[in-house]
C-alpha cells in the first residue's frame, strides 16, 4: 500500500445502501480486519454522533464478556487507525476519551445525502446488509421513508 500517504485532502465516499463500502479515488479502500470496518460502518450509522466505547462493543460483539469486547474494541480501533493513517484519513475517527465518531466533513454518504435531500430512490431495500445484526432498524425506518415517498 506503498504511495497511498500523499493523497490530497478529499472526501471519501460510504455507501451504506446495499454492502457497506469506503471508496478513495474510485477504489474501495482495504481494511486490516473486517471488525475494523465494521466499527465504522457502526460510526456512520450513528451519523457523527460520538459513542460510547460500551456501546459499539456490545452492539459489534454481542455475547462477549464486557473485558473482551472492550479489548476487542481496542483491537479493531488500532487496527482502523492504521488504515486510515495509510490512506491519508487519520482524521476520518475522532475520539475523546472513551467515545468515538467520525468526523462529517470528511465523508459523502449515501444514507446522510439522502436524509438531508429527502430522496431516497437510491435505496434499493437493502442497507448495510453485511451488518444486518444491528442495521436492521435503520433499514426498516429507510423501508418505511421509501414507501411513503413514493
Amino acid at each position: 500500500m506503498s504511495g497511498l500517504r500523499e493523497q490530497p485532502y478529499q472526501k471519501v465516499t460510504v455507501k451504506t445502501f446495499g454492502l457497506f463500502d469506503v471508496i478513495l479515488n474510485g477504489r474501495s479502500i482495504r481494511f486490516r480486519g473486517e471488525k475494523s470496518k465494521e466499527l465504522l460502518a457502526f460510526l456512520i450509522e450513528k451519523e457523527g454522533a460520538y459513542v460510547p466505547l460500551d456501546t459499539s462493543a456490545g452492539c459489534l460483539w454481542p455475547g462477549s464478556n464486557t473485558d473482551k469486547a472492550k479489548n476487542s474494541h481496542k483491537d479493531a480501533v488500532s487496527k482502523l487507525r492504521l488504515t486510515l493513517f495509510e490512506y491519508g484519513l487519520d482524521d476520518l475517527l475522532l475520539s475523546e476519551y472513551a467515545l468515538y465518531a467520525v468526523n462529517r466533513e470528511r465523508i459523502a454518504c449515501d444514507l446522510w445525502t439522502a436524509a438531508e435531500t429527502g430522496d431516497y430512490s437510491g435505496y434499493n431495500g437493502e442497507y448495510m446488509t453485511q451488518y444486518a445484526d444491528w442495521s436492521q432498524v435503520r433499514q426498516a425506518a429507510l423501508d418505511i421513508l421509501k414507501t411513503n415517498r413514493k
